[in-house]
C-alpha cells in the first residue's frame, strides 16, 4: 500500500468516525546521505530533528552531561525544547536505528552517527571515549530476578562503537530525548 492510499484511508476512516492511528514511518527505506534523512525543524525552533527514516524527532543539541538514569528520564519528560513538551528517553532499538554501522570512528570521543549528522554535542568535546548513552530500555531478565529496583539493569548504548550494555540504573551516562507519536505505555 503506498502513501497515498494510506492517506486516503486515514480520510475515509476519518469521515467515517473510525479514525485510528496510521503508523507510516519507514523503517525500510535507507536514506543515501544525512542531509537527506535528517531535517531540521523550523516548526520547533531548529531546536529539533526529524529521522525522516523512523519519524522520530530528536532534540538537535544533545545535554552535554552525564548522569543517573531517573535523572536523565526527568530531564527529558520536563523538557520544552522547540516550545514542545512531550520528550522522552528513547527506547534501544530507537537510538540504535541512528548508528551507521559503516562509519568507523578515526580518534577517540568520534561517534559511529552518519557522516554529516545535525546533531550537536553527540559526542564528549573531551575526546575520552565510550560515548554510552541512556535508553528507556530496561533488560527483562535482570528485572524478573531482581532482588530490588536497585538489582535491576537499564540498556544503554555506546555511540563510538555501535554496541550495547547494561548497568545500574545509578550509574551516570550521557542521555538525548526523542518525541514520537507511538504509545507507550511501558515508559
Amino acid at each position: 500500500m503506498n502513501k497515498t492510499t494510506l492517506i486516503a484511508a486515514a480520510v475515509a476512516a476519518a469521515i467515517s468516525g473510525q479514525a485510528q492511528a496510521l503508523d507510516l514511518r519507514d523503517w525500510g527505506k535507507k536514506y543515501s546521505s544525512a542531509s537527506q534523512r535528517f531535517v531540521i525543524l523550523s516548526e520547533f525552533n531548529n531546536a529539533a530533528v526529524l529521522d525522516k527514516e523512523t519519524q522520530l524527532v530528536w532534540f538537535k543539541t544533545w545535554p552535554n552531561a552525564t548522569t543517573e538514569w531517573s535523572s536523565a528520564r526527568d530531564s527529558c519528560a520536563n523538557s520544552s525544547v522547540g516550545g514542545r513538551k512531550g520528550w522522552r528517553l528513547p527506547y534501544l532499538h530507537e537510538l540504535m536505528s541512528l548508528i551507521d554501522p559503516n562509519v568507523v570512528p578515526v580518534t577517540n570521543g568520534d561517534t559511529k552517527l552518519p557522516q554529516g549528522h545535525p546533531f550537536v554535542n553527540s559526542a564528549p568535546q573531551n575526546g575520552l571515549g565510550y560515548v554510552a548513552y541512556w535508553t528507556a530500555t530496561w533488560d527483562k531478565i535482570s528485572v524478573i530476578n531482581a532482588t530490588s529496583a536497585a538489582a535491576a539493569d537499564i540498556w544503554r548504548l555506546d555511540l563510538e562503537t555501535g554496541s550495547t550494555s547494561k548497568g545500574s540504573p545509578y550509574a551516570d551516562y550521557r542521555f538525548v530525548c526523542v518525541r514520537s507519536g507511538a504509545s507507550l505505555a511501558e515508559y
